[in-house]
């Protein structure tokens, strides 16, 4: 378990501290929400981009970062870039602030300008190039990169880059991002929905220079192999108790066997959901000793993604929810499918 909600020297992805007032947060809310709970999939993937940074500097060079919605991008992404504003060597000093890494969302309807735009605005801070007449803003950008000696650029949202999401040619936008990988010797990482492969599929030139590293995330199943398996899970869930535990709240055991799959039908593993669950529970209960299935029943009736029709999962014998497993986890899954679609269709919700 590790905390990540240390400010960044400027915004990379996600400025938490704009978007929510923390000091009106309880201790214990922002101690569970701000952890990260490490798994395997999210060790591997964090592996991929720990190695793919190695490389920059040395040769153009990617990483593809592809899940399904609210498994974990940006989390990955804060933590990974967090990690590498923490070593020594990029402590800012008196007369310099080193930028190894930045993050862009590549806009909608992307073209060359508007990705330029983003990493201006990303670095503006810092650095603003001379502008003379005539400079066209790839020219600004080039010079941005080469003064503050960027290494990477994470491109989230990718997916936008996709012909049927951005209604115009993207072609030019592809090439752009292959010419500044090889002008100034950047590792990439693509982050976003698992069908942006397909684009990459479509440009080979670029697909070559991406393929040092590929790496997924998924939600969590109950299967007893692959990735988020159930050990996983247990595992994942366990950490989440033990929180609790050192925040000096005991709640009813999480990561047996019976309570996995309650809390599975609750979320269907998806970590967005399982964070979003256990942030509300925290923040009702969190000057409480205890927390008793009644209680966090009681949170998990009022939650959007709960489509159980009156059935109440974390307070019903086991034997009910056996029983009730399949047509339970079948009005889970419409829910879930028709937010899906929304994403797909280009809207976005914090990891």
């Amino acid at each position: 378990m590790v905390n990540v909600s240390t400010v960044l020297p400027f915004d990379l992805n996600t400025n938490i501290s704009k978007r929510i007032a923390l000091k009106k947060l309880p201790h214990n809310v922002k101690e569970l929400r701000f952890r990260t709970y490490l798994h395997n999939d999210f060790s591997n993937a964090l592996a991929g981009l720990r190695e793919t940074f190695a490389m920059s500097g040395f040769e153009s060079t990617g990483c593809t970062l592809f899940g399904d919605p609210g498994v974990g991008k940006s989390r990955l992404i804060r933590y990974f870039v967090t990690e590498i504003y923490a070593k020594p060597e990029y402590k800012p000093t008196k007369s310099v602030t080193p930028i190894p890494i930045i993050s862009i969302r590549v806009p909608g309807k992307p073209t060359i300008s508007r990705i330029c735009e983003q990493i201006l605005k990303c670095t503006q801070k810092h650095y603003k190039p001379p502008s003379r007449d005539g400079d066209s803003i790839m020219l600004r950008v080039s010079r941005v990169l080469q003064y503050l000696n960027i290494e990477m650029i994470i491109f989230d949202e990718f997916q936008h880059l996709l012909r049927k999401h951005a209604t115009i040619s993207t072609a030019d936008a592809v090439a752009f991002i292959k010419v500044l990988m090889d002008e100034h010797g950047l590792s990439v990482v693509f982050a976003g929905l698992p069908e942006a492969q397909s684009l990459l599929e479509e440009h080979p030139e670029l697909s070559q220079r991406m393929s040092f590293a590929k790496v997924d995330l998924h939600e969590f199943s109950l299967k007893k192999d692959g990735p988020c398996n159930l050990k996983d899970f247990a595992l994942y869930i366990k950490s989440i108790e033990v929180n609790f535990n050192e925040l000096g709240i005991t709640i009813f055991p999480l990561s047996n066997k019976n309570m996995l799959v309650r809390i599975y039908l609750a979320t269907l593993g998806n970590p967005r959901r399982i964070g979003q669950l256990f942030t509300r529970v925290m923040l009702r209960y969190h000057d409480k000793k205890q927390i008793t299935n009644q209680e966090f029943q009681q949170v998990f009736s009022q939650m959007p993604f709960n489509k159980m029709n009156g059935f109440n999962l974390f307070t019903e014998p086991q034997t009910s929810v056996k029983a009730s497993f399949e047509r339970l986890l079948k009005m889970q899954r419409k829910e879930s499918l028709k937010e899906h679609n929304q994403h797909r269709l280009g809207s976005r919700q914090g990891d």
